[in-house]
C-alpha cells in the first residue's frame, strides 16, 4: 500500500503548478473570446458601411446635380445632358476604301479614304422633376 503521507506531499508540491496552468488557460480563453467579439463587431461595421455606400453615393450625386442645375438656371443656360429627355432620329452612313500599292524593291504604301455622314434630328424634351407642373 502506498504511503499516504508521500502522496499528500506530492499533491502539495504539484498544486501550485496546476493552479497556474488552469489560471493561464482561463486567461487565454477570455482573451480569445474578447478577440472573437471584436472580430464579429468589426465584421458587422464593415458590412453596414458597405451596404450604406450605395445610398450615400446616390445622395451625393443628387446634390451635385441639383447644385449644377441651380447654377445653370441662374446663369440662364440649358441644363445638363439628361439621356431621358433626349429624342433623336439620326441616320448614319459610312464608306471606306483602302488601296495598297507595291513599288519595286519591296516597299509599299497604303491609302485609306473614309467618308461618314449623319443626318437627322435631335431634340431635348422639356424637363420635369416629377413634382407636377
Amino acid at each position: 500500500m502506498p504511503n499516504l503521507n508521500n502522496l499528500f506531499i506530492y499533491i502539495r508540491l504539484i498544486k501550485p503548478y496546476i493552479g497556474r496552468l488552469v489560471a493561464t488557460r482561463r486567461r487565454l480563453g477570455v482573451r480569445g473570446q474578447a478577440w472573437l467579439e471584436y472580430a464579429v463587431i468589426l465584421t458587422l461595421v464593415v458590412t453596414a458601411i458597405s451596404a450604406m455606400q450605395v445610398y450615400v453615393r446616390r445622395g451625393l450625386q443628387g446634390r451635385y446635380k441639383d447644385a449644377t442645375d441651380y447654377a445653370l438656371d441662374t446663369i440662364g443656360t440649358d441644363r445638363q445632358y439628361e439621356p431621358y429627355y433626349l429624342e433623336s432620329d439620326i441616320t448614319t452612313e459610312s464608306s471606306e476604301e483602302a488601296a495598297r500599292t507595291y513599288a519595286p524593291g519591296g516597299s509599299s504604301s497604303r491609302t485609306i479614304s473614309e467618308e461618314k455622314m449623319a443626318t437627322g434630328v435631335r431634340r431635348i424634351l422639356p424637363y420635369s422633376d416629377g413634382a407636377g407642373d
